[in-house]
């Protein structure tokens, strides 16, 4: 017995103690808790070095894009600014040849009017015909300008429209500017007898000599 005990004895020194076993087990749990974390930590940086990389490469490739969109942006606005320039200039070319256009237009329907005459105030029948204004018009120019106008010399004769209400005027196309010019010379004769001796002019310059009648110092156009 007593050698028994001694060898138990000697057993039970060998033995760990209570501590010593709850100590070994802190430091293997620690141990093996360390080595997780080590190696959760590294494949945390991996995965965040990889999405770096991948997110560089994003932010390079629209960086790059971001370039090509500014160059298009900028290539698109000086082609606009020539466009809008060269069109603007068109439109300048257009309007300068449309003003001559219609300046030439004018003239040449002035031109073509040269021997035209427009005879206010003759009072108008309504059953009157060509033939009995041309007699009424050189009866009128005969007793009141004492011109006598051929009937060879009239070229055209016809009342023109007016303002509603007011007596048309007529239109007579003269065969050639000296018979115009003999009866225009009688403008106060005829206006002495209530009718009135005009130019036949065009609308832009009917307009001009309106507007250039109501300056003051300008008596007559």
């Amino acid at each position: 017995m007593t050698d028994t005990i001694t060898s138990l004895r000697d057993d039970l020194k060998c033995m760990l103690k209570k501590e010593e076993v709850e100590q070994l087990i802190t430091n293997i749990v620690t141990s093996l808790m360390n080595k997780i974390e080590q190696s959760m930590n590294n494949k945390i940086e991996k995965l965040v070095s990889e999405k770096l990389v991948e997110v560089q490469s994003k932010i390079e490739s629209l960086d790059y894009d971001n370039k090509n969109l500014k160059d298009q942006i900028k290539r698109l606005k000086d082609k606009t600014s020539t466009n809008v320039k060269s069109m603007n200039e068109q439109i300048q070319k257009t309007y300068e040849l449309s003003k001559l256009a219609h300046m030439k237009a004018n003239y040449n329907e002035q031109y073509s009017r040269k021997n035209n005459i427009k005879i206010l105030n003759i009072q108008e029948n309504s059953d009157e015909t060509e033939d009995s204004i041309t007699k009424a018009v050189t009866q009128i120019l005969k007793n009141h300008a004492d011109v006598d106008l051929l009937v060879t010399d009239i070229v055209a004769i016809h009342r023109i429209p007016t303002k509603r209400g007011q007596t048309r005027p007529v239109l007579i196309r003269l065969r050639n500017n000296s018979s115009k010019s003999t009866i225009m010379q009688k403008r106060t004769p005829m206006k002495n007898g209530g009718f009135r001796l005009v130019d036949d002019v065009t609308k832009p310059n009917q307009g001009l000599i309106n507007r250039l009648l109501l300056h003051p110092d300008i008596s007559s156009v």
